[in-house]
């Protein structure tokens, strides 16, 4: 058992090799999740629905956080813009045109359209409009969700922890040495 535990404490070591660990790991992570997530790559992967407003809710919290959900009456999930998309969102605009009871129109993946009975669930707008005033555009979400962002993180985490073994493993061996 010890020759095991010699062979993973550098791994988990500060020290030594953590932040290699930290990071190879959080890139994989990034690539698992980016490549695995079922992803809208045209308009035709959306799915129309629409509803009455029974009400919202824009939360900008601390450290930068900001969830926007949206309730409707016909449905019992939370309706919710992605933090990626907040920036396509005409938030201001929503909040002087929209009341109550209004009747909204509303693009959700088709991946999503299982979740539409499940209580406590939460689905992801693509599009958002009030007849004909558009408050988010699904081109613009679309192209968001089809960027290679996330790939690039993940595989900058992976070099920058494969970098760091590298460098950390030189210094050791210096040190070593002397």
């Amino acid at each position: 058992m010890n020759i095991i535990w010699n062979y993973i404490e550098p791994w988990i070591d500060r020290q030594k090799f953590a932040f290699t660990t930290f990071s190879v790991l959080a890139g994989c992570w990034f690539l698992y999740i980016t490549i695995t997530k079922n992803k809208v790559t045209s308009s035709s992967d959306l799915l129309s629905i629409s509803g009455t407003m029974s009400r919202y809710s824009f939360i900008d919290g601390e450290k930068g956080t900001k969830r926007y959900y949206i309730l409707l009456n016909e449905y019992p999930q939370t309706f919710q813009i992605p933090a990626e998309f907040l920036s396509f969102f005409a938030k201001e605009k929503f909040e002087s045109d929209m009341q109550k009871g209004q009747e909204l129109s509303l693009r959700i993946s088709k991946f999503d359209e299982k979740k539409l009975g499940e209580p406590y669930s939460y689905i992801f707008i693509y599009e958002l409009n009030k007849g004909s005033s558009s408050f988010l555009n699904s081109e613009l979400t679309i192209k968001q969700e089809n960027s290679y962002l996330f790939y690039y993180w993940g595989t900058g985490f992976i070099i920058a922890g494969l970098g760091f073994y590298l460098f950390k493993k030189r210094q050791l061996r210096r040190n070593q040495q002397v």
